[in-house]
C-alpha cells in the first residue's frame, strides 16, 4: 500500500507474534483497517513530562533499526498478488503515510530515529530544556 486510504473504516488493533515453531520470539501490536487495505505496526509512545494534574507532553516514534520498523515495512509493502508486488516499488513505511498524518492531525507527527541511542539523545536534549517546553505548554 503506497498511500493512506481517504477514510479509514472498521479499524482493529491486534497482536503480531513472530514464532519459531510454537515459541513466540517477538510480539508487537499492529492496526488494520478497511479489510486489511491499511496495515501498520503501532508506534511507541514516550512521555517526557507529566504534572500532578496528569497532563503530559509525549511523542510517538519509530526506531529504524528495530524489529517493529522491519515489520512495518513488510506490512506497508505487502500486496495480494505477485503482479502487484512487481508493479510497485518498495517504499519506506515512514515515507508512505507521514505527510497524510501531519496534514490531518498535526499533533500526531511520528518522530523517526536511527536507533535507540539517537532517541535517548533527543530525550536528554528536551529534558535539559524542560523550562522552555513547560512554559510553552503551561504544564
Amino acid at each position: 500500500m503506497n498511500e493512506l486510504p481517504g477514510k479509514i473504516h472498521n479499524s482493529y488493533i491486534y497482536t503480531i507474534n513472530l514464532k519459531y515453531l510454537s515459541t513466540v520470539l517477538y510480539s508487537t501490536l499492529a492496526i488494520f483497517a478497511d479489510s486489511f487495505r491499511f496495515k501498520r505496526t503501532m508506534w511507541k509512545n514516550q512521555i517526557l513530562f507529566q504534572n500532578t494534574n496528569n497532563e503530559y507532553i509525549c511523542y510517538c516514534y519509530v526506531e529504524k533499526d528495530s524489529i517493529e520498523y522491519m515489520i512495518d515495512n513488510w506490512l506497508c509493502n505487502s500486496y495480494d498478488t505477485i503482479k502487484q508486488i512487481e508493479e510497485n516499488s518498495f517504499k519506506e513505511s515512514t515515507d508512505i503515510c507521514q505527510s497524510e498524518y501531519m496534514l490531518s492531525n498535526p499533533y500526531n507527527v511520528i518522530l523517526c530515529f536511527k536507533n535507540k541511542e539517537e532517541r535517548k539523545q533527543f530525550n536528554t536534549y528536551v529534558k535539559s530544556n524542560e523550562k522552555i517546553f513547560r512554559k510553552s505548554q503551561q504544564l
